[in-house]
């Protein structure tokens, strides 16, 4: 399904698309932490308008008109966090396992090797297992669990911290091997 797809970095005409999807995976209640639009369209355009391309670039998969796939990096911006990226991803439904995400994370990892990022790091529910063994086949390692961190349909639901360095040595810091 992904062969279609076209990845590439948003542009402000990817607004609307991206508001469409956040509202779409949004309304299944069980991938994203909102569960409602965060942003309008205008909102969104103007963020992709306005962001520094070295600390906050969003890719997206595009099948036809559609945007299919979301996504975002943002940059440490302190000097004490500018070795690391958070990353966020959303994926519509109809084209989950279809190799999209591993197509945006090739395109954010060389953003990242660029902006001399060593870490990438993210979160993700624990009931997420799909997205937990798509990120683990991706090198990401579980680093750290926030106990009961949602509620989701009544139930406490922990969050999971997953990274990725990406120099595969990782680093020697304060004394202590961090990395892989």
């Amino acid at each position: 399904m992904s062969q279609g797809v076209n990845v590439g970095p948003a542009v402000p005409a990817d607004a609307a698309g991206l508001c469409l999807l956040t509202a779409e995976v949004a309304a299944e209640g069980e991938f994203i932490v909102p569960d409602r639009l965060f942003f309008s369209e205008a909102q969104q355009a103007a963020v992709l308008a306005q962001r520094d391309p070295a600390y906050h670039q969003i890719w997206v998969g595009r099948d036809g008109p559609r945007v299919v796939c979301e996504l975002e990096v943002v940059r440490g911006v302190w000097p004490k966090t500018q070795h690391t990226a958070t990353l966020a991803v959303v994926v519509a439904k109809s084209h989950r396992g279809a190799g999209l995400f591993s197509r945006c994370l090739e395109a954010a990892q060389a953003w990242a090797r660029a902006q001399q990022v060593e870490k990438l790091c993210l979160t993700v529910f624990a009931t997420n297992a799909g997205a937990r063994a798509a990120y683990r086949r991706r090198g990401f390692v579980e680093e750290g669990v926030r106990r009961g961190q949602y509620r989701m349909g009544g139930a406490l639901v922990d969050e999971v911290l997953m990274a990725h360095w990406l120099n595969p040595s990782g680093g020697v810091m304060d004394g202590r091997q961090h990395g892989p």
